[in-house]
């Protein structure tokens, strides 16, 4: 049975925790949220782009929808903006959860990319008890 454990928990090396996806036996996560922040710092992100351009270009795209629905809304039925905005609410909240995956995703490919978040404390591990055992940190 898998566990979640924290940074502050586990403290697990790059090497490491590559090895241990690739066996099935951790599974790394970031919380949505804390993705989407990170996106706006990009000295933050990992150093291939394409996860923030995809970020950017997708928030565009649900942007044009939504304005697009309001000017509908004006110049053809005043019901119109309610479709638009349910479309533009469904691209934001794709696009917020794609690219949490697409920085885990990265996080495997980019050693700096995982060592920073790391530092800042936004990894969640899942692992088996026998495995945190060998990364974990001593409470103090």
């Amino acid at each position: 049975m898998k566990n979640q454990y924290s940074c502050a928990e586990v403290e697990v090396p790059f090497e490491d925790a590559v090895k241990l996806r690739s066996e099935g036996r951790l599974n790394l996560g970031l919380s949505d949220d804390f993705s989407a922040a990170l996106a706006n710092k990009p000295e933050l992100g990992p150093t291939n782009k394409s996860a923030n351009l995809a970020f950017v270009v997708w928030n565009a795209v649900g942007l044009i929808v939504m304005g697009v629905s309001i000017v509908l809304s004006f110049l053809w039925q005043w019901w119109a903006f309610l479709g638009g905005l349910l479309l533009a609410y469904s691209i934001f909240k794709a696009n917020r959860k794609s690219h949490s995956e697409n920085y885990l995703d990265a996080a495997f490919k980019d050693k700096e990319f995982y060592e920073r978040v790391k530092k800042l404390g936004e990894w969640h591990y899942q692992m088996s008890e026998d495995d945190a055992a060998t990364y974990q940190i001593e409470q103090r």
